[in-house]
C-alpha cells in the first residue's frame, strides 16, 4: 500500500473540518438528523444533545450559545420547535418514558425546515466559536 501525502491548510481547524467533512467519515449533513446512536446531531458531528457525567445523564447541548456564534439565528418559533424535539430524546436516552426520536438518520430528510450553509457548518464545527458538541 502507497501512502500519498496530501498538503494540509496552514489552518489546522480548516483542515481537521475538510477532513472529517468527509461522507466516509462524519459528513457534511445540513440538517438536525439522528446520528448512528441516535443522538440529534448537525453540521459536521456537532451533537445537540451531549453526555454528563451528572444526573440526567443525557441533556441539551449549549446550542442557544453556539449557534449565534457560528451565525446560525433560528426564529423563537424554530427554536421552540427544535427544544420540544430534542427533550423528548433525551427523555429516551435518560430511560424516562414519553419520549420519541422523530429526526431522521443522515440519508433521510430534514424534518424542521431549515438548513445550515457550509459556512455556518465549519463555523459550528470550529472550536473557536462552539466549546461544545463535537462527537
Amino acid at each position: 500500500m502507497t501512502i500519498t501525502p496530501r498538503l494540509l491548510s496552514t489552518d489546522l481547524n480548516n483542515a481537521l473540518y475538510t477532513f472529517f467533512s468527509d461522507p466516509l467519515l462524519e459528513g457534511k449533513i445540513p440538517f438536525v438528523y439522528k446520528d448512528g446512536v441516535g443522538i440529534p446531531t448537525v453540521g459536521v458531528g456537532y451533537a445537540l444533545i451531549v453526555e454528563t457525567t451528572g444526573s440526567p445523564k443525557w441533556k441539551l447541548n449549549d446550542y442557544l450559545v453556539d449557534f449565534p456564534k457560528a451565525d446560525i439565528n433560528l426564529t423563537t418559533t424554530q427554536l421552540t420547535e427544535l427544544k420540544d424535539k430534542l427533550e423528548s430524546v433525551a427523555l429516551i436516552l435518560n430511560n424516562q418514558p414519553g419520549g420519541s426520536n422523530p429526526f431522521n438518520t443522515g440519508s433521510g430528510s430534514d424534518i424542521l425546515g431549515w438548513t445550515l450553509t457550509d459556512a455556518q457548518m465549519q463555523k459550528l464545527a470550529d472550536p473557536r466559536h462552539s466549546k461544545s458538541g463535537r462527537v
